[in-house]
């Protein structure tokens, strides 16, 4: 299995193994099978409905009809797309790419954005409830991309935190706030406001580079591991402070 991901409203799982994607239900049975994809997908991300899913691959995205009743949607931009996360209110996806830069569309008539400048490898790539930023790992910063009716374009990034000598290895926006929480390569973690740009420190620098980070669902904790075996639950007194 290289990709899986679940639906937290209708409990669609899917996941991927070689070119082919299995969909089921949250019950376990099988909803779809895509098999003989043109290549092997690099992430996943279900519409914000659960009714379609988005497969990041080599040139592009995918996008899926789970039930079956229309053709494929295809989003093309050249090279290799290694994740992909579609925003909240449906209008965007966006992916990371080899090239150390993202990828974004906006699906209302296809426009693509480019947002590059990164110095090493995105990834981990999120937004905001609110879908008002698009929020990356790859610098030595967290960056977050604002995004509007007209797209993430011509905008610069909003920054916050930074580490010496460290890289962001991993994002997670929080499930209600535009706060996000970042993991760098020497195990520390930070939380931030995005638009004042303030970042506490959380978890001190240990346990090796942050592989996973993710907030509970009411945004009151977050859940940190490190690729040296370190489990770190980090719990907030206020989602906003």
């Amino acid at each position: 299995v290289d990709n899986a991901i679940s639906h937290p409203v209708t409990g669609h799982r899917a996941w991927s193994v070689g070119r082919t994607l299995h969909v089921v239900d949250r019950d376990g049975a099988a909803v779809a099978c895509f098999a003989g994809l043109e290549s092997t997908p690099a992430g996943l991300s279900f519409s914000p409905d659960g009714g379609q899913l988005a497969v990041a691959r080599y040139n592009g995205v995918t996008l899926w009809d789970i039930a079956g009743g229309a053709a494929p949607t295809e989003l093309l931009w050249r090279g290799s797309h290694t994740a992909v996360s579609w925003s909240p209110d449906g209008r965007y996806i966006v992916t990371a790419t080899q090239d150390r830069d993202l990828h974004c569309w906006r699906l209302s008539d296809g426009k693509d954005f480019r947002m590059s400048g990164y110095p090493s490898k995105i990834r981990s790539i999120g937004w905001t409830a609110s879908s008002s930023y698009i929020c990356a790992s790859g610098a030595d910063t967290v960056t977050s991309w604002y995004c509007d009716e007209t797209g993430p374009g011509g905008k610069p990034a909003l920054e916050l935190g930074f580490v010496y000598n460290g890289t962001v290895m991993q994002v997670a926006p929080h499930p209600e706030n535009d706060i996000v929480a970042a993991g760098y390569d020497d195990g520390t973690v930070l939380i931030g406001d995005i638009v004042a740009g303030d970042a506490l420190i959380a978890k001190p620098p240990g346990g090796g580079p942050v592989s996973s980070i993710d907030w509970a669902p009411n945004g009151q904790s977050l859940a940190v591991g490190t690729r040296g075996g370190v489990y770190a639950s980090i719990h907030l007194d206020s989602p906003t402070s």
